[in-house]
């Protein structure tokens, strides 16, 4: 007896070999891939691994990945890397010649904003500088914006100012602090009363984005979830990241005295101190990308339903994102494009390139992680003996009511706009009519390829996973 209840024991039988004891440290350092830690299985250095080549045989649409993969898609260098800090020193050196007036150090305080709607300001102790030309292009900067013929740019004057903050030890309780009144800042915005409304007043195809970010902001409010309220801030972050930080009006009045620069356009901003903001504002960001897909990784293993509405929330708002990220891609390509056209240069990258990144985003993150959440969820029914859970459009709203009062406002908030908008969110679906192929389509307002595309697909994938996949 004894030797049988020996023989039928569970577990690993003798050490492990070198071979497999070094592959699973290597693993470990590096994270199993997702699948594989959902599954709860062990993973391997293979890529794909091999449990997840097994699961694609009854899976096709799976594919083998880890959330680091989505960072690299999500951040793209072509867009980014002008706010490396090599990259800005550079262009400090190449276009300052010193942080003074006539050799006089002048510090002015700026009070910058990022919309007329937001209450929510960045304070920050700049110096005036002087250029090394004055036809630096530090001097300029680009305004781009929705005219009756489609987008418009226009090239503006910008204010001689930025932070002259030292390299190494020196700097370290200056870049410090900028950075903790940078993440305050973009926090602040997430919580503004016309956060939704200003973070989507520049779609024109489409009220859906700002119904849907609405109804999960207020979601985030009622619930407390971090994962949501680190979303929603995400993307004010990247909204931040594609406009200009402006002076305010009261604070030009306080520097005339100083700065001779008049505006000769709708508002006056600084060309210099938007990059040093942004290179701030860009690192931080990616910083709260990991740890928001940690958080997710950390919800989901439990396969807990109690986690369904928070990581379904933050997910629906990282849609909007990437539909932002999209838009931002496509029309950075052009317009840079543009720019160099009518510079007489050559352009520095093709839009291929942009349609290339889009294309990546919604095969990678958006599709993998969607399918995810499903296969977790049991959206859709694969197994007979399985129970599906689907609050959106099936059973499980009914477990809200009680426990869950912010979880079931946000599903039937959300079931509300699907019956009254599904006509809309079905055309937003589609693909385009003619391919989205040209080189050089200035200045057609590229953003309606992208906005509320993937926010739609996904909410009306709890209807039918074909909304993702079209062979699901």
């Amino acid at each position: 007896m004894e030797n049988i209840e020996r023989s039928s024991q569970k577990g690993r039988k003798g050490a492990l070999s070198e071979e497999v004891r070094a592959n699973a440290l290597r693993v470990r350092q590096t994270g199993a891939c997702f699948c594989c830690h959902i599954r709860k299985v062990k993973c391997d250095e293979q890529r794909p691994c091999k449990n997840c080549v097994k699961v694609c045989t009854q899976v096709p649409e799976l594919v083998c990945w880890k959330f680091a993969d989505f960072s690299e898609i999500l951040f793209p260098g072509m867009m980014r890397n002008h706010f490396q800090r090599e990259e800005t020193a550079r262009f400090i050196e190449q276009n300052i010649s010193s942080f003074t007036i006539n050799g006089i150090e002048t510090p002015c305080r700026i009070t910058l904003s990022s919309s007329e709607r937001f209450a929510t300001k960045l304070v920050l102790m700049a110096k005036f500088f002087t250029t090394k030309d004055a036809a630096s292009d530090i001097n300029t900067h680009w305004y781009h914006f929705i005219g009756y013929q489609g987008i418009e740019m226009a090239k503006l004057k910008a204010a001689p100012v930025g932070l002259d903050i030292p390299d190494g030890a020196a700097g370290a309780s200056q870049r410090s602090e900028l950075r903790r009144k940078i993440e305050t800042y973009a926090e602040s915005l997430a919580m503004e009363p016309d956060y939704a409304r200003q973070v989507t007043t520049a779609i024109r195809k489409t009220l859906v984005p700002f119904k849907i970010l609405n109804i999960v902001r207020q979601y985030g409010i009622k619930s407390g979830a971090s994962i949501v309220r680190r979303a929603l801030t995400i993307l004010g972050m990247h909204y931040v990241m594609t406009r200009q930080l402006l002076i305010t009006q009261q604070s030009i009045a306080g520097l005339q005295h100083i700065n001779t620069t008049t505006p000769n356009g709708p508002f006056m901003t600084s060309r210099l101190l938007n990059r040093q903001i942004k290179m701030v504002l860009d690192d931080i960001m990616q910083q709260e990308i990991n740890t928001i897909f940690d958080d997710f990784t950390k919800r989901l293993k439990g396969k807990n339903r109690k986690q369904w509405a928070p990581c379904f929330a933050a997910f629906l708002v990282l849609c909007l994102l990437m539909e932002a990220i999209e838009t931002a891609a496509d029309t950075f390509a052009i317009a840079g494009c543009e720019i160099e056209l009518r510079s007489g240069r050559p352009p520095n990258f093709m839009r291929k390139q942009a349609l290339e990144l889009n294309e990546e985003i919604e095969n990678m993150p958006f599709k993998q992680f969607a399918i995810q959440f499903h296969n977790i969820f049991q959206t859709h029914q694969r197994e007979s003996a399985a129970k599906t859970f689907n609050p959106l459009f099936g059973d499980g709203l009914e477990e809200f009511a009680k426990d869950d009062p912010a979880a079931w406002e946000l599903v039937s908030s959300l079931r509300n706009l699907i019956d009254m908008e599904w006509s809309e969110l079905d055309w937003l679906t589609c693909d385009p009519i003619l391919p989205n192929i040209e080189a050089h389509p200035y200045p057609a307002n590229v953003e309606e390829h992208y906005v509320g595309r993937l926010s739609a697909k996904f909410l009306l994938s709890f209807e039918r996973s074909s909304y993702i996949f079209a062979s699901a």
